[in-house]
């Protein structure tokens, strides 16, 4: 005669209890690292669609700044889009703002040369 004695019906008592459960077979440091990965790819997917935003306003540059300004800002913007895609895994936040540094700098390079320089006019 057989007996079942382990508090929960229907349970296979061969089976440890974890092996029902698909998220207890990962431990916490396997759920950390897939939710660091999430995190990872949502960021670099909003650090892209900024980091596009700011290409849009590149063109725009020869009107307001002398022409050897626009290749200056487009290097820059390459080079930011190289960190962007590097750092998006180690440094999450850093490449949210990346993006919206490059415009501080556009536009601060063009006031300075409005004002100081009289481009745009």
């Amino acid at each position: 005669m057989s007996r079942r004695d382990d508090g929960e019906a229907g349970h296979d008592p061969d089976t440890p209890p974890d092996a029902e459960d698909p998220l207890a077979a990962l431990g916490d440091r396997d759920l950390s690292r897939a939710a660091h990965r999430l995190t990872a790819r949502i960021t670099l997917i909003g650090a892209l669609v900024l980091h596009l935003m700011v290409g849009a306003l590149l063109p725009t540059t020869p009107q307001l700044a002398p022409a050897w300004a626009l290749p200056v800002f487009a290097t820059l913007w390459f080079v930011i889009a190289a960190l962007v895609l590097r750092w998006y895994r180690i440094r999450a936040i850093t490449t949210l703002l990346l993006p919206m540094a490059l415009v501080v700098v556009w536009l601060a390079t063009l006031w300075a040369g409005s004002n100081l320089f009289g481009w745009g006019g």
